[in-house]
């Protein structure tokens, strides 16, 4: 996360690579090389500290910038960041994700945060009780 801007960083230790999904119409591979500089060795030391030295090291791992689509609203990046962790499997989205659905993605979100089980909210704002599933 840069100044409010999201992009996803996925280990990928099936291809030895850290993907990197930036929605960004902007090029950021400047950044990213020094985020990754500043990052990847931490989060590798915490990753072997958690695990008792028992994961791959990832320290030296290439970081590839993947083409994805790009999103043409700047607080939609968020939204394209959860959206990527959902459908990323490593080599491709499994389902495509296109710029033109951002509207979409968002009411997946706000739906899914405002209905889960685990929203303890016990009284929805008038007008939303009608939409909650019923099982």
């Amino acid at each position: 996360m840069e100044e409010d801007y999201y992009s996803v960083y996925c280990i990928n230790f099936i291809h030895d690579r850290i993907d990197v999904l930036d929605s960004s119409p902007e090029d950021h591979t400047i950044y990213h090389n020094v985020l990754g500089d500043r990052i990847i060795r931490r989060l590798n030391l915490l990753f072997q500290l958690a695990t008792d030295y028992r994961v791959k090291q990832f320290t030296r791992f290439k970081r590839p910038i993947i083409d994805v689509c790009m999103h043409s609203h700047e607080n939609d990046c968020g939204f394209f960041a959860i959206k990527f962790m959902e459908v990323w499997n490593g080599e491709s989205f499994h389902v495509p994700i296109l710029t033109a659905n951002r509207r979409l993605y968002r009411s997946e979100l706000l739906f899914y945060g405002l209905y889960h089980p685990l929203n303890t909210i016990k009284k929805l704002p008038a007008g939303l009780e009608a939409y909650m599933p019923r099982l």
